[in-house]
């Protein structure tokens, strides 16, 4: 596997645990600019929204669509100008980040067990802000 389609793999994995986290960290790393901020204030809403007791599944059609649009597009962003596929690199991340949202919905469900939803959300949201920072520095 190539180091592009390895951080595509990387990413749709953090992309299952929060749709716009990911994104919103290599632009903010990356690029800048107004898109970083916008970037930065969804995936901060997503964070709040993930908590609250009426929140959507992950697993459910919107939460599925999110990761996977938001995830292959950072797939296909990073494999530009690498000689990489992007349309590759897009689906590696895309569909990476639907099968980890059901993955990642079994251990959210054993931490909200052990220390409630609040914690386990911001738990969750530590893990995922650390992790798409490690591998967007490995870039």
């Amino acid at each position: 596997m190539t180091p592009v389609l390895l951080s595509a793999f990387l990413l749709g994995l953090v992309g299952g645990f929060r749709s716009f986290t990911s994104l919103a960290v290599y632009w903010i790393m990356r690029r800048g600019g107004i898109v970083a901020f916008a970037l930065g204030l969804i995936a901060v809403l997503e964070f709040g929204l993930d908590i609250h007791p009426k929140a959507q599944a992950r697993t459910g059609p919107t939460g599925l669509v999110a990761r996977f649009g938001a995830s292959a597009f950072l797939g296909w962003t990073i494999a530009a100008g690498t000689g990489t596929p992007q349309l590759l690199a897009a689906l590696v991340a895309g569909l990476t980040a639907i099968v980890s949202a059901f993955a990642t919905l079994q251990l959210r469900a054993r931490a909200i067990e052990q220390i409630g939803n609040v914690k386990a959300g911001l738990l969750e949201d530590i893990v995922t802000i650390v992790a798409a920072v490690l591998i967007i520095r490995a870039i």
